[in-house]
């Protein structure tokens, strides 16, 4: 579960394909981030 945390990463996909090798074969990684128009 990542809470507001991805968009402090440099790397965003290699981020996301650690977070894709460390799920189990049925596992659900939930996130959240801002939107581009969201800070208006």
């Amino acid at each position: 579960m990542s809470c507001l945390g991805l968009h402090w990463t440099n790397d965003l996909p290699g981020a996301m394909i650690q977070s894709r090798l460390v799920l189990k074969p049925d596992g659900v990684f939930l996130a959240t981030n801002l939107g581009g128009e969201t800070l208006k």
